[in-house]
């Protein structure tokens, strides 16, 4: 059955043209199969959440988010603060580039250096077999960092803003860079394909989005109080683009941004701290606003296109590679995202106890 394909829920009635009910050539008979479609997969997903937790309703065809008006005063700041990264702007720090006809046959992939653990090493390799005809590139912190300096040099020094220790944040940073400017497949490196990927991307295919399965944890859902798509976080382990799409130069001026405008106090740390810089919050908020706007194929989750979050303990397919990696994971730092000076440094790790106990309890109270 054909996917619902490239529309923003709201607009319903771009949804009955995909059924064929403004004279498109797909059958009539289609309509019933195309709305159980639509409604299993949209609205199956929702949870309605009461007392001072977000709560989604669905009116007609469209969705309306909003807080409970009884929530906590000092709740409603922190959230407020916390949300005043990933705003649309009229952003300006990256040039257009001009988009290409078709996702070409490269693979990009990171990681801090080339020698690569023996099961991630195992892990490329297969991923090289099942694609002989692609180019597969691993990029260390070395390449990236030429390659920004080179590709792209007025963005080198926001780069380098980004916290060492945050591989994470960098290579959310640099696969946003290498797509646009390169156009291909990238896929974290503990991730694969259950197929070649010339039998996943269509030749007409211009960019791939994917949510979280809905049978996952809760916590893998991304459904993240600021994001404002319903559904959750759009996937951004895997990046597949024609070069120059305008949602990544979306993606890539608002990181920007956000590495400017980080505050360690109000835009936190750790796991949420690079979600919401250069990860799923910072990816989706940015994409969201433009499904309209853009071409793209949006499948209900990886598993339907084909992908493999995690390839390297098939007992473990959420978190098995955390114990291949050689670095700190940063779910476990607690330290900024972004390099600050000297005083801010101070300050932050000064007050940094009484921070965190002031996050507990306001999660208790929310």
């Amino acid at each position: 059955m054909h996917k619902f394909n490239g529309m923003p829920k709201a607009n319903f009635s771009l949804f009955l043209r995909e059924c064929g009910c403004f004279n498109n050539p797909r059958p009539q008979a289609h309509l019933k199969q195309w709305v159980k479609q639509y409604i299993s997969y949209y609205l199956g997903p929702l949870r309605i959440k009461l007392a001072v937790r977000k709560t989604t309703f669905l009116v007609g065809y469209q969705y309306i988010s909003k807080w409970n008006m009884n929530m906590n005063p000092i709740v409603k700041f922190a959230v407020k603060l916390r949300g005043s990264l990933n705003k649309p702007g009229n952003y300006n720090f990256i040039k257009d580039v001009a988009i290409s006809d078709r996702v070409p046959k490269i693979i990009h992939q990171t990681y801090h250096n080339k020698t690569l653990p023996l099961a991630l090493e195992q892990n490329t390799n297969k991923l090289r077999q099942d694609n002989p005809d692609w180019e597969l590139r691993l990029y260390d912190d070395d390449d990236i960092d030429h390659y920004i300096q080179t590709k792209f040099p007025d963005l080198h020094s926001i780069y380098k803003k980004i916290n060492s220790n945050y591989g994470a944040a960098k290579a959310d940073f640099f696969r946003y860079l290498v797509v646009y400017a390169e156009g291909g497949v990238y896929l974290d490196i503990k991730s694969n394909a259950e197929k070649p990927l010339d039998s996943i991307i269509k030749a007409s295919d211009k960019y791939i989005l994917s949510h979280w399965p809905r049978s996952y944890p809760k916590i893998m859902l991304g459904q993240h109080i600021d994001i404002s798509n319903p559904i959750g976080e759009f996937q951004q382990w895997h990046v597949i683009s024609v070069a120059g799409h305008p949602f990544l130069k979306a993606v890539i001026n608002n990181v920007c941004n956000n590495i400017l405008h980080y505050n360690p106090f109000f835009h936190e740390f750790g796991a949420f701290g690079v979600f919401n810089l250069t990860g799923p919050i910072a990816y989706t908020e940015t994409i969201y606003p433009l499904l309209s706007k853009y071409p793209y194929r949006l499948e209900k989750d990886h598993l339907d296109i084909g992908l493999i979050y995690c390839a390297i303990d098939q007992t473990n397919t959420l978190s098995g590679h955390h114990k291949v990696f050689t670095k700190k994971h940063y779910s476990k730092l607690e330290e900024p995202v972004v390099n600050q000076t000297k005083l801010m440094s101070i300050l932050f790790y000064a007050i940094k106890p009484t921070f965190k106990f002031t996050k507990s309890n306001l999660k208790k109270i929310m």
